[in-house]
Order: structure tokens, then sequence, then C-alpha cells
């Protein structure tokens, strides 16, 4: 775990966990950078800063997650796990090179709410959520999650595996890459 984030990742990181956002997109433009947040599937702007202070967030982005420094036209990916605002997160992060020659970067936050296993609040009703208790209390099974980018896939995958509460049942996620760690699951990873 990552316990030593200093200003101004950590600045970042606590504003978007704190107003629940699930991405954060950092824009670098010619003299300061744009910084969004995705907010229940919405994108919304947050700050502009300047140049200096959106190259070191970048910096500390590589730095955290193991990335080569400096300028690359290749696009890099890695994660890091931290504790912000007393919940631990774990975030993956995408560094790369805009048609401007400029760097951009995106941070997924993956933080399984603490309502997990609540399908009701994730906008299902009580009818599709009975179907899914009914689909995931069988013996054997399979329950597809398809749609879109930032739709909540991952968050209502892993809402249905908190609702296997049995030490008696194995159950795992295929994704690429696993997103979320819980209690007594297997993501298993996948091209």
């Amino acid at each position: 775990m990552t316990d030593e984030l200093l200003p101004p990742l950590r600045g970042i990181l606590s504003d978007a966990v704190q107003r629940n956002a699930t991405d954060i997109h950092l824009d670098s433009l010619t003299d300061s950078a744009v910084m969004r947040l995705r907010i229940e599937g919405e994108i919304r702007h947050r700050e502009v800063m300047s140049a200096k202070k959106a190259q070191k967030t970048l910096n500390q982005i590589k730095a955290v997650t193991g990335m080569e420094p400096g300028v690359s036209v290749f696009p890099r990916e890695g994660q890091f796990h931290c504790r912000i605002e007393d919940r631990e997160i774990d975030v993956r992060a995408a560094v790369v090179l805009a048609a401007d020659r400029k760097e951009a970067a995106h941070l997924r936050i993956l933080t399984p709410p603490a309502w997990h296993g609540d399908l009701v609040r994730l906008g299902l009703d009580d009818g599709q959520t009975e179907r899914i208790r009914q689909s995931i209390g069988g013996l054997q099974g399979l329950v597809l999650i398809a749609g879109p980018s930032g739709s909540g896939k991952t968050t209502t995958a892993y809402s249905v595996l908190e609702m296997l509460e049995s030490d008696l049942l194995i159950a795992a996620s295929i994704e690429a890459p696993p997103r979320v760690r819980l209690a007594q699951r297997s993501p298993v990873g996948g091209q």
C-alpha cells in the first residue's frame, strides 16, 4: 500500500473520493491543464490548474505506479493501492501522449462502496433484484454483465458477488485486469 502520497496527487484523490467520483481525467493544455471527474456516470469540470501543477501530478502518478519517468509515445498503465479519507482504494492509471505532444492521464478509482450487495441502490427494482438472487442461488450458473465504459459493470458485478455470503461457494470474476479485491473471492485476469 502506498501511504506516502504527496500534494497535489493526495489532494486530487481526496477531493475525488469525497465527491464519490469514479474517474479523474487530467488533460494538459498549452499553458495549463484541465481536470474533470466522473460522478454518477457524468463527466464534470472540476479545475483548471497550472502546467507546473499538472506536470507534478503526472510525475507523481508515474512514480507511484512504477511507470517510466519522462514522456513516451506509447501509452502506459499502472496501478496502486492507498488510504484516502480512512478508506482503502485501488487506483488504475493510464498516461498517454495527446495529439499536441502533451501528456494526459486517466485515473480509475476502484473503491467498493459500503453498499455493495444492495442492488436497489444501483437502480435495479425489486423484481430485477429477485431474478438475480434466483440466478446466483443455484448450485451452478453464470451471470453476464455487459455495458459501455463507466456504466457500472464492475460495481454491479462486485455487488452480486457480495451477495454470495457462503464459505461453501467458490466465486470468480474474469477481468482484464482484476479491479477490486474482495475477501474470499478470486479475481482471474485475462487479456
